[in-house]
């Protein structure tokens, strides 16, 4: 047997006394038909609280409960008509507080109880407007070895899986379910997973779960899991993402790329204008040459995310480049990092914030190598620059966010005939002895520092000039402190 409340036109109520208590937990089996358009509600009361618990069915599919003298509206579940639910309510006296939990699953978190009132140690059933409905067991224990006939046993459909909010040691993880359910991810560097966080009990359907802990530039694999209040779990596929690098990691010097259009190689993608050669080179036996163009043209590369680091970039133009070339360097934060034209005027500029205002780092004349560096501060948002491995710029503010991130992009405009070689995070020494000068090509005679060896207890001192280019004239003297008779040998290395 059971108790229906029958179709009903206007709210009615019905009560019982029940002996004063404190603290525990008490259960309901409650049920709704497919034809209830109003309310269905039960209602707890101690001697002291007065309104210990206050849960309403209502007619648009939700299990709420009230919180407080406002009776705040805090929904924590949903339920399917002609369907048996057990609802069960832990009251506190200490906190005054109690939580529910549907058919034996998880608990809610704890609410206020919902205010004074002069009906006490009572349960009052309510229900209004043809709330057709059932009620069926009320016992302090929830007894599982006779539970109720089965209701949901739908799990949540989990959707809109993904990850955001990505830096070296953290992300966040978001999904929505189609029901109120608990939030939790498993994570890591396989599909074996090892970690997963702290199960969020709050029944949401909009869900965030932060990662901490994690290490930078590295690929984890992950997948987000919800139960709902019936205790029903959905688990997603599995997805990944890769934390920031704390540094950039891409390195390019061309040599291994084959002749001819730069666009499809090495993940490059852009305007077929940028071609790589051999015929001229910075190091190495190829670069790639921007050919002389009467409109903007653009190229790019996607790299890993960054937050800080230094990046250089060899380039030239040629005696007869009347536009720009130039380049940028973009991070997954701030957008543009760098921004970086070799200008028609002779001048190499870097540009800074919203406004891109100009600041000019040197200069440069046409036919000559130069390398110029980057280096960039996340926790600042500022980069900085310099040429040849010379003295740093001042910092500039990094240019402005844009919606194209974690890539180095190429430009050049109107007949900006030039080349790029050697794309690294590491300078490599230039030049001899140190010097921050580099060789340009055969036809430019590189000036050299004088250059000391010391070695007053040795017979024979190795000095190495790296980086000469082929058929290139080394001028030197030698020079000795001593009257002993000295020579010199050049050994060519390939």
């Amino acid at each position: 047997k059971a108790v229906q409340v029958n179709a009903l036109n206007t709210s009615k109520l019905i009560s019982r006394t029940v002996p004063s208590f404190t603290s525990g937990q008490m259960y309901f089996s409650v049920r709704r038909d497919t034809n209830s358009v109003g309310y269905l509600g039960v209602y707890l009361r101690n001697s002291t609280a007065g309104h210990v618990a206050f849960i309403y069915f209502k007619p648009d599919g939700n299990i709420s409960l009230y919180e407080s003298v406002a009776q705040t509206e805090q929904v924590f579940g949903t339920y399917t008509s002609n369907m048996w639910y057990r609802i069960g309510i832990d009251y506190s006296a200490s906190t005054d507080q109690y939580r529910v939990n549907i058919n034996n699953g998880a608990w809610s978190p704890y609410y206020a109880a919902v205010g004074l009132t002069s009906e006490i140690n009572q349960i009052k059933l309510y229900a209004d407007s043809n709330a057709n409905s059932y009620l069926d067991f009320i016992s302090p224990n929830y007894q599982s070895s006779t539970p109720p006939p089965p209701s949901d046993i739908t799990p949540p459909v989990i959707s809109s899986v993904s990850s955001s909010n990505i830096t070296p040691n953290s992300a966040t993880i978001t999904w929505t379910t189609d029901e109120p359910s608990t939030s939790q991810v498993e994570y890591g560097p396989t599909t074996a997973y090892g970690y997963q966080t702290s199960i969020n009990l709050t029944l949401v359907t909009s869900h965030s779960v932060n990662l901490n802990g994690l290490s930078p530039g590295t690929l984890y694999h992950y997948r987000v899991k919800s139960k709902d209040a019936a205790g029903n779990e959905a688990i997603s596929s599995d997805y990944t993402f890769t934390t920031v690098s704390n540094t950039w990691t891409y390195e390019q010097t061309f040599n291994t790329l084959n002749n001819g259009d730069l666009n499809g190689q090495d993940n490059w993608s852009g305007d077929i204008q940028y071609d790589v050669q051999s015929t001229l080179a910075y190091e190495g036996t190829k670069a790639v040459q921007v050919n002389a163009l009467d409109t903007s043209k653009l190229i790019t590369r996607t790299v890993p995310s960054f937050t800080s680091g230094q990046m250089y970039f060899s380039v030239r133009r040629d005696t007869n480049s009347v536009g720009y070339f130039g380049f940028y360097l973009r991070n997954s934060t701030a957008g543009h990092v760098a921004f970086i034209y070799l200008k028609p005027n002779g001048n190499i500029s870097a540009y800074e914030g919203v406004a891109q205002t100009e600041r000019i780092i040197g200069t440069y004349q046409p036919n000559t190598w130069y390398r110029i560096g980057i280096d960039y501060s996340a926790s600042t948002d500022k980069y900085r620059a310099n040429i040849n491995n010379g003295a740093w710029s001042s910092w500039y503010d990094a240019v402005a966010a844009t919606s194209e991130i974690n890539q180095i992009k190429l430009y050049a405009d109107s007949n900006a005939n030039s080349y790029l070689d050697f794309i690294s995070p590491n300078y490599s020494i230039q030049g001899a002895g140190g010097s921050s000068a580099p060789f340009s090509d055969a036809l430019t005679t590189p000036t050299l520092p004088n250059l000391f060896i010391t070695n007053p207890n040795q017979n024979t001192s190795t000095l190495n000039l790296i980086d000469i280019l082929p058929d290139a004239a080394v001028n030197y003297n030698f020079f000795a402190t001593t009257s002993a008779t000295s020579t010199i040998t050049i050994i060519k290395r390939p």
